[in-house]
């Protein structure tokens, strides 16, 4: 059987999961691509060529990411009756969502976490988020100081030890608003020592996020990188019941999932930082003009799911990152209901 190039395979979840149907995503960035369905199978066209041929609850996810794609409903309704959801995007912004109607409906746990959102058990989640962040930051510094000599090294090395005094300072906050300024504060010693380590051909000198324009392939490569993770982070929070746009760390907006905004956090230099770093240096010429090209987003696509599928060691369990996220969905939901302690993941390089 054949699969489109856009069509990264996911992983298979061995773990006992309340999602332990997601398996693959999706993505469709081609023109001219028609999606159906036939028996219990979605099926891949392009014109009267069958690409590829999927059993619907293999899927978690389909993400449409391109105008010249189109999608019959009874391949929506087969979809939707797997559990399965169907975005529509453009670039780094997800401007549609169909999901099953009672996928994670769980009223008690939703209340609950509107009752604590502006209270003490809402700002230590807050700061369980940050601190998860600064420690994969200082953690990322570490690993990349390994193969480099010195005097990148040793700035690497400062960096880590900078970052780790500010994740320290993070008990401490008092509000929300102090917590972003620290999660700043580290993230201007992060991105500078990242900039250090790149090539300068590449033209990274700080982050940029979608809406300050930039024009370097990193920051763009990293804008469409954390629109994916923001993507699965959605998913796995609506999964268990929680409400994804109502966190504890970002405030809430109609234009973007706080929750997920905030779950995402400690998920980002093990994911998503780690993949920009790697196809920066394999993708010449990824830009055609300042938005990724059609080949450039399968490539990125096909290493983010290789670093999902990867498995890696987290409170005494090897599995796969994807399963990792699944899991921490299911103990945030457990923490907001007073069950336990909510504990960042972190992988150890």
């Amino acid at each position: 059987m054949r699969r489109i190039p856009a069509c990264p395979r996911s992983a298979v979840s061995s773990a006992p999961s309340t999602v332990s149907a997601m398996r693959r995503r999706i993505v469709i960035s081609s023109y001219g691509i028609f999606i159906g369905s036939k028996g219990g199978r979605i099926v891949i066209k392009r014109k009267e060529d069958v690409l590829a041929e999927i059993p619907a609850f293999e899927i978690f996810q389909v993400v449409m990411d391109t105008k010249g794609a189109s999608i019959s409903t009874s391949a929506m309704r087969l979809l939707m009756r797997n559990g399965a959801e169907l975005l529509i995007t453009d670039g780094t912004k997800v401007i549609g969502k169909l999901s099953p109607a009672r996928r994670g409906a769980n009223v008690n746990l939703r209340m609950r976490q509107y009752d604590i959102r502006d209270g003490r058990e809402g700002l230590e989640l807050a700061k369980t988020f940050v601190r998860g962040k600064l420690i994969n930051q200082s953690d990322m510094l570490k690993s990349l100081a390994k193969n480099r000599d010195d005097p990148v090294r040793g700035d690497l090395r400062r960096s880590s030890i900078e970052i780790e005094r500010i994740a320290r300072e993070v008990e401490g906050a008092e509000s929300t608003g102090s917590l972003l300024s620290l999660e700043a504060e580290a993230g201007k010693i992060y991105w500078s020592s990242i900039a250090e380590i790149l090539p300068p051909e590449v033209g990274f000198e700080s982050r940029k996020k979608k809406y300050e324009d930039p024009s370097d392939p990193f920051n763009i490569i990293l804008n469409y990188l954390y629109s994916i993770l923001m993507s699965e982070s959605w998913f796995c929070l609506e999964a268990v019941g929680l409400d994804p746009f109502i966190g504890f760390l970002h405030s809430p907006s109609n234009r973007r999932p706080a929750l997920a905004a905030d779950f995402m956090e400690e998920f980002r230099q093990p994911v998503a930082d780690r993949v920009a770093l790697s196809v920066i240096q394999e993708l010449p010429d990824p830009l055609e003009g300042n938005r990724l090209s059609s080949d450039a987003k399968r490539r990125i696509l096909r290493s983010y799911e290789e670093r999902m599928r990867t498995h890696v060691t987290f409170r005494n369990r090897k599995l796969s990152i994807r399963t990792h996220m699944k899991l921490q969905a299911e103990r945030l939901a457990g923490a907001i209901l007073g069950r336990a302690q909510y504990r960042p993941f972190r992988v150890k390089w």
